[in-house]
């Protein structure tokens, strides 16, 4: 017990916490930006070394040649997932505790598994009719190049993924939601964040708009309610390997 004439040390001492909205949003907007500056500046680089060597190849736009997109697409999550790590690191609060990096409850899990589940499932049978080609990335490979293909895959299958759950529902979610009552807000801000991220990384269209929002309002809702980011992240790869694997077997068949 302190002497009376003493401050106790516990009331005085002021607990671990994440970054506030403002500087949330700040930083957010810093990460996505040097994000995007890699991407064009990857991008843009190899298309004018290409062109310095090869003028004859007809290239005009950013994302017409499949190996600079994939290049330019990895240089710029490792921007998005590195710095949004290096950003969680600058605060006392625990990297694991900030970006949720704790399993599920298995009850939990397991529903939204069954859910995700159901989804895909529905993709698979009615996507085809609205225009919805799962396999659509496949395109973006060099031609003939199963190295290629195994790269894009990778990228695809995990990399964006990953990326999208550290900032989105990692750091993002937890800077708006930490010490407030009603989580409702953050999930909307981070529920259209990872969606037009995963847009920006996939195929782009109305019809894409509509299921990258349907499905990560559904990450979301698994984020927030089982408070894990690893559930979030499994059920994202799941979403595209499933959709992705389901589509080239249907397309094999």
């Amino acid at each position: 017990m302190n002497p009376p004439h003493l401050p106790d040390p516990r009331a005085t001492s002021r607990p671990p916490a994440p970054w506030g909205v403002l500087a949330t949003g700040l930083w957010s907007v810093g990460i996505l930006g040097a994000a995007l500056f890699v991407f064009v500046i990857v991008a843009t680089g190899l298309h004018v070394a290409l062109f310095a060597i090869r003028p004859e190849v007809p290239v005009t736009g950013l994302g017409d040649h499949p190996l600079f997109d994939l290049v330019s697409t990895a240089m710029a999550l490792m921007v998005l997932g590195f710095g949004t790590v290096l950003v969680v690191l600058l605060v006392d609060v625990p990297a694991r505790e900030y970006l949720a990096l704790r399993l599920p409850p298995r009850g939990q899990a397991l529903f939204y598994a069954t859910i995700t589940s159901l989804w895909i499932a529905a993709i698979l049978v009615i996507g085809p009719a609205f225009g919805h080609d799962p396999g659509l990335f496949l395109a973006e490979r060099p031609q003939g190049s199963w190295v290629g293909l195994l790269a894009a895959a990778a990228l695809r299958f995990v990399g964006v993924p990953l990326a999208i759950e550290l900032f989105a529902r990692g750091f993002l979610f937890y800077g708006l939601t930490a010490g407030r009552r009603y989580a409702a807000p953050g999930l909307v801000v981070t529920t259209v964040v990872a969606a037009v991220l995963h847009c920006f990384f996939f195929a782009s269209g109305p019809i894409y708009w509509f299921l990258a929002l349907f499905e990560s309002l559904l990450l979301s809702l698994a984020r927030t309610r089982t408070g894990s980011l690893l559930l979030s992240f499994a059920l994202h790869v799941a979403i595209v390997i499933g959709l992705f694997g389901g589509a080239l077997f249907a397309g094999s068949g």
